[in-house]
């Protein structure tokens, strides 16, 4: 999946002229929109298959290269990636909201193309299901309540990125990002069902979208 999103960049890239992103003046408002694919790491990864989700911000340019925004992300991971009797009993979901404070800080300008190193945190809304088991008397599993996982805790992230001039004020903006979100995901499943708890929502994220400068 990850090769073929890489070949849509290549291909929409090859198709483009690039233009000089150049310097925003001070008090430059800008808003963007995107989709983001996420690789769920470290524990998420024993549940989740990586998902895609999107995200709109809007932001303004200030002094000395840095640029703040607030930005709205969203997905749902609703793909799971178990094993053994595991794969075949249970069924989870996992969605979450972000709302994050942003900074970016553009490292240097190369004609079309303009890279940064961003920092943001932000309160996030998770939930996290694991549906409802039904018994099996062969293997000695009783009825299995569903339980859901939900709570308003903290979110981080940093990475990278290039914005690269597509038309005057309107810019492409690809990039990755590692994020942790501050929660907990507990099966309580019983000793047939091997399901391991995860503790810290840990993602590698996928970003490319547009961003339109008023300018």
């Amino acid at each position: 999946m990850q090769g073929k999103v890489i070949a849509a960049v290549i291909i929409l890239l090859s198709g483009t002229t690039v233009l000089p992103v150049g310097a925003q003046p001070a008090g430059t408002w800008a808003v963007s929109a995107g989709g983001t694919y996420s690789t769920p790491m470290a524990g998420l990864a024993d549940w989740f298959k990586p998902a895609f989700g999107f995200h709109f911000a809007a932001g303004q340019q200030q002094e000395d290269n840095w640029f703040f925004e607030g930005c709205i992300a969203y997905i749902r991971f609703d793909e799971d990636n178990l094993a053994g009797i595991a794969a075949e009993k249970v069924a989870l979901e996992l969605e979450y909201i972000g709302i994050l404070f942003i900074a970016r800080y553009a490292i240097t300008e190369l004609g079309a193309f303009k890279p940064y190193i961003i920092l943001g945190v932000g309160p996030h809304y998770y939930k996290g299901t694991r549906q409802r088991i039904e018994p099996d008397p062969d293997l000695g599993i009783p009825l299995i309540a569903a339980r859901t996982n939900e709570e308003w805790n903290w979110g981080f992230k940093a990475g990278a990125g290039a914005e690269i001039g597509l038309m005057q004020n309107l810019i492409l903006d690809l990039g990755i990002n590692y994020r942790f979100i501050v929660g907990d995901l507990w099966p309580t499943l019983q000793q047939y069902i091997e399901l391991e708890g995860v503790s810290g929502l840990q993602t590698l994220n996928f970003t490319g979208g547009l961003r339109y400068y008023f300018r």
